[in-house]
């Protein structure tokens, strides 16, 4: 899935790569970051938010003070878009939109954001007709 900039602190998703009628199921959606705290004593925190036209969901990244070194935080695997037991949908991840929040006041360096999407590939259904095969 490709991420782009709405808003200096929103990523919107585009051109998933995968069609619509590919997917049979979404089984999971999760984020993928490295970031890294430019204070070398306190961790920077960051709000993560997945916002749906069904509901939100929000995790808290807490990025260790390190001098120079990134930090990979990946994000809890959602199985419903909203919290109740629904499931993705693909309307869902055309319209999910990741909201960046800084929780401190120490600068954060995010250096890296995707989604990572589990799903189910859908089978094409074989209608062929066999003749004078045993089964």
């Amino acid at each position: 899935m490709i991420l782009g900039f709405a808003n200096p602190d929103d990523v919107t998703s585009a051109n998933s790569g995968v069609a619509e009628g590919d997917i049979d199921t979404i089984t999971s959606v999760r984020f993928l970051s490295s970031g890294r705290s430019t204070d070398r004593r306190n961790a920077s925190l960051l709000d993560i938010d997945y916002e749906t036209p069904s509901g939100n969901a929000t995790e808290t990244c807490s990025y260790d003070p390190h001098a120079s070194s990134y930090e990979t935080i990946n994000g809890i695997a959602r199985s419903d878009a909203d919290g109740s037991s629904g499931g993705w949908s693909y309307a869902d991840l055309e319209n999910l939109e990741m909201r960046c929040t800084k929780n401190s006041t120490r600068q954060l360096r995010l250096s890296y954001l995707a989604l990572e999407v589990t799903y189910t590939e859908a089978v094409a259904a074989d209608n062929a007709t066999f003749f004078g095969a045993n089964f």
